[in-house]
């Protein structure tokens, strides 16, 4: 006797363990299903299908029971997207665990929980309402907008302060500060789901890209029935930013130069491109997830870099792909998330590179970090193209050709002549003006005779001050180590060995050099592999 065949975990569905239901409806919102941390906003129809998943009946049996329109093949498609969405159980299914206090978000993203407020901060709500209100937004929008022309009437002072080495303790003060503004920053968005009736589940600190801040876990607003809502709960945290930002370039306006102003005037600077940063709707900050509420569409990021993908492969391979979103400015919105973190992480490293490269091989190490975190970028796109070209059914040729020249591309652009270049230190002593090569930074390659451009050594400017030729050969010194970075130590600070060369600025005054700041050594053309590979590659080599 055959044993009978076991039904499919879809056959009789039943909603995953853990799974909770919030019907919305009345409000004109969406209904929500969460599980764990993950919010998933789906229509009326759904969430009370979701209500009638108990295992105990067929998808049949629950099409006739939830009546017009719903029929079984509607039904099973239903349970299916759910499946996917793992909110059907399966056999050896668990409840999700609450949340540890460590939580790790990929690639460099470390949280740390230090309170679990629940509904504990509901009583804040009252206060919340009556500081939402237009007598006591309004003034603090002026201010925000005020600081910019604050900060364009003392741009002499800001771009002189942008082109030299920040003092240490100025330094030090500006990262405590901006800690600080993060969590206020956080406790915007809080502050502004608490005032529409949710609750924050997990305050703490984290690591952002290396970076300590705080942050406010308000994924409840995805409960919140309107969109406006939760946009405003998006939004909370940028506009406590720009506030922050406007307030401080105001109070720095009418100060004496000190370094109390200068605080404020980076301070200013920082937090108003932060906040910038913070609205691109291309990356998952908080502009992204404003725009996500104000257009309902859960997973609007992944699903639109998916059909990017897809009319990409269907431009260069053929075969046939379905859409994940329907509406046309999406794909053009996932084209934009996947470039948009490499221009971010290009400009960076442009506005970084020459500093981290004359830094030798401490520098070297930051640089080849960047560099390998763009390329797995990279590499996780080609990846995730592939497996949308396997499944397209494309032809086998044309998948071939194409590769074959996209290879061949890729390859001759290695060969593409590039003008090199090679970053020190340099410092104007009574004898002449030296340039200061730490080890691993690149001396090997510089030769008498080469042209050397002398710039500033700024966080962010690198004026151009004078052009000069190198004369005499290396030699080998004790150099202070804060020579070559954009931070001034002060007059006790680490001597490091380093390669020192002489160069001659010809008949060009050296009154207006600063003492110390960055040279640029044109060391020729070479082919992009060579480029690279002498940069990046070989400080770090051993033989």
């Amino acid at each position: 006797m055959t044993a009978p065949t076991a039904l499919s975990h879809t056959e009789r569905p039943k909603v995953a363990p853990g799974l909770e239901v919030y019907p919305l409806e009345q409000n004109g919102g969406r209904w929500v299903l969460q599980r764990g941390s993950r919010y998933i906003r789906v229509s009326p129809a759904v969430g009370r299908l979701a209500q009638e998943l108990d295992g105990t009946r067929g998808i049949d049996e629950i099409a006739e029971h939830l009546g017009k329109p719903w029929t079984a093949v509607f039904v099973r498609q239903a349970v299916t997207k759910l499946d996917e969405l793992e909110l059907i159980a399966r056999d050896g299914m668990k409840p999700p665990k609450k949340p540890g206090r460590i939580k790790v978000e990929m690639p460099f993203t470390v949280q740390f929980a230090v309170l679990r407020p629940g509904r504990r901060m509901a009583a804040m709500q009252p206060v919340l309402t009556a500081l939402a209100r237009r007598a006591v937004l309004a003034p603090l929008a002026v201010i925000a907008l005020a600081g910019l022309p604050a900060l364009t009437v003392q741009q002499a002072h800001i771009r002189s302060l942008l082109s030299n080495p920040i003092p240490l303790s100025v330094y030090a003060a500006l990262v405590v500060v901006m800690i600080i503004a993060t969590s206020i920053h956080e406790m915007g968005h809080a502050s502004a789901l608490i005032r529409h009736g949710g609750h924050p589940s997990r305050i703490g600190v984290m690591l952002f890209y290396l970076t300590p801040a705080f942050f406010c876990d308000v994924s409840d607003s995805w409960r919140l029935p309107h969109r406006m809502q939760r946009v405003r709960v998006a939004l909370a945290g940028p506009a406590v930013q720009t506030f922050l930002a406007g307030a401080c370039a105001l109070a720095a306006w009418p100060m004496a130069d000190s370094r109390v102003r200068d605080v404020l005037l980076l301070f200013a600077i920082g937090s108003y491109i932060t906040g910038l940063l913070n609205l691109t709707p291309f990356i998952k900050l908080d502009g992204y997830l404003a725009l996500m509420a104000k257009t309902d569409l859960p997973y609007l990021r992944d699903r639109a870099m998916t059909d990017a993908r897809r009319a990409m492969a269907r431009f260069l391979f053929g075969g046939t792909y379905s859409r994940e979103l329907d509406r046309r400015w999406t794909t053009w919105f996932g084209f934009g998330c996947m470039l948009f973190p490499l221009y971010v992480l290009g400009t960076g490293l442009k506005l970084w590179l020459g500093i981290l490269q004359s830094g030798g091989t401490l520098g070297g190490i930051l640089a080849g970090c960047g560099f390998t975190y763009a390329g797995w970028l990279i590499g996780r796109g080609i990846a995730r193209l592939s497996r949308e070209v396997k499944v397209s059914g494309a032809k086998a040729w044309r998948i071939t050709v194409v590769s074959v020249l996209l290879g061949g591309l890729a390859c001759a652009a290695t060969f593409i002549p590039v003008t090199s270049s090679v970053t020190s230190a340099f410092t104007k002593t009574p004898d002449g003006v030296v340039l200061q090569f730490a080890d691993g930074s690149g001396a090997d390659a510089v030769r008498a005779g080469q042209k050397v451009e002398l710039v500033g050594n700024g966080p962010v400017l690198h004026p151009h001050y004078l052009n000069g030729t190198i004369v005499g050969h290396r030699s080998r010194e004790q150099v202070p180590v804060t020579a070559f970075y954009p931070i001034d130590l002060g007059a006790d600070t680490v001597n490091v060995p380093a390669d020192v060369f002489r160069i001659s600025v010809g008949d060009q005054t050296t009154f207006m050099l600063p003492d110390r700041g960055t040279a640029q050594v044109n060391v020729g053309q070479q082919p992009l592999w060579e480029h690279v590979y002498r940069s990046y590659i070989a400080p770090f080599n051993p033989f």
